[in-house]
């Protein structure tokens, strides 16, 4: 007799409805390695892992096990994303996050286990892949650096049909121009309106390809680019001098994502935790304050001088994204030694 759930089970795996993207880091740069997100099954499980040497350790490891198709290009140590929809209402569940083990293949789909570690549906996922009739378009925004100063933003639109993306007014930038594929509108006649005095202020063209990539470049230099965390301890000082007490420390590199209900929202690119050298203690990146952690930052725009910066506090953390809330220090606080960049 045939076990229809089981095969009912299987056929589910081939035909997923979760959808994952694959972050690696090669010579100091993370980047996705699919252009879009690809189909797969993400299956929960949990494993005993028993710690005789501690109560405190936690006795089961979650984690997830992926089923892609077999062309899917994971390595070990990729990160992860992963969204879990729901079956009937195609609707996102929760996004997960993680490193990855060592995949390994066997027909029909490649199969891999990952961490299981929520970022939460406040984060928005990436798109399915359009329909036949249908174009993404993807619009990014840059600084004149070609540094991203705000969150990439997806539109699905009909082939064919006229479409018209205007610029968006960013707070401390002005609009400077826009590239469609890789072409400066206006400068060809082809897409967009230009005259003497009036620069491009939106993109109208018809969609025809699969995908399309629209940049809005931008100038200005306000962009959060890097975070120091205010630390209580034993430190060094520029001059190789010993000191003791509140200090600014470690530059640690950020993504800005953009701002949401009066939050700044970032990605710490080189992970939430770091060993300081005077202490040699282990501190993290926390919604909490002690001796390991650190709740209180200051982010330093891109082009900053050293000692100008804004104050943050932790108010909650994904993964290593961080949603910031502003913060006034106190007088001590203000005259914390900040340790050069």
């Amino acid at each position: 007799m045939i076990d229809f759930m089981k095969l009912r089970r299987r056929i589910s795996r081939l035909t997923g409805s979760d959808w994952l993207t694959i972050r690696r880091r090669a010579d100091g740069q993370e980047t996705e390695i699919n252009a879009q997100p690809i189909p797969c099954c993400a299956v929960p499980h949990s494993q005993d892992n028993p710690d005789p040497s501690t109560v405190l350790a936690q006795p089961v490891i979650t984690s997830i096990m992926l089923y892609a198709p077999p062309e899917t290009d994971i390595q070990n140590g990729d990160f992860l994303v992963v969204q879990r929809i729901n079956n009937t209402t195609k609707e996102v569940i929760d996004i997960w996050g993680g490193i990855c083990g060592q995949p390994y293949g066997w027909k029909p789909f490649k199969t891999v286990n990952m961490q299981m570690s929520s970022l939460g549906t406040d984060i928005k996922p990436p798109a399915p892949p359009p329909k036949p009739s249908e174009s993404m378009i993807y619009i990014h925004f840059l600084n004149e650096e070609h540094v991203q100063i705000h969150g990439t933003i997806t539109h699905r639109a009909a082939q064919g049909i006229l479409l018209e993306i205007p610029h968006l007014e960013l707070d401390g930038y002005v609009f400077d121009y826009a590239v469609l594929d890789g072409d400066k509108v206006g400068e060809t006649g082809e897409v967009g309106r230009t005259d003497e005095t009036e620069t491009v202020a939106s993109v109208s063209f018809k969609p025809k390809n699969e995908y399309h990539n629209i940049t809005f470049f931008y100038q200005g230099a306000k962009m959060p680019t890097d975070i120091k965390m205010l630390i209580n301890s034993a430190f060094r000082k520029a001059n190789g001098t010993l000191g003791n007490g509140l200090h600014l420390y470690n530059n640690m590199p950020v993504r800005f994502l953009g701002e949401e209900g009066g939050l700044v929202f970032v990605e710490v690119t080189s992970g939430l935790t770091f060993e300081h050298d005077t202490t040699f203690r282990r501190i993290s990146i926390s919604t909490s304050m002690n001796n390991n952690n650190a709740n209180t930052l200051v982010v330093y725009p891109a082009e900053a001088s050293a000692g100008i910066g804004e104050w943050f506090r932790v108010a909650s953390i994904q993964g290593r994204f961080l949603y910031l809330m502003p913060y006034t220090p106190t007088a001590a606080e203000m005259g914390a030694y900040r340790v050069p960049f």
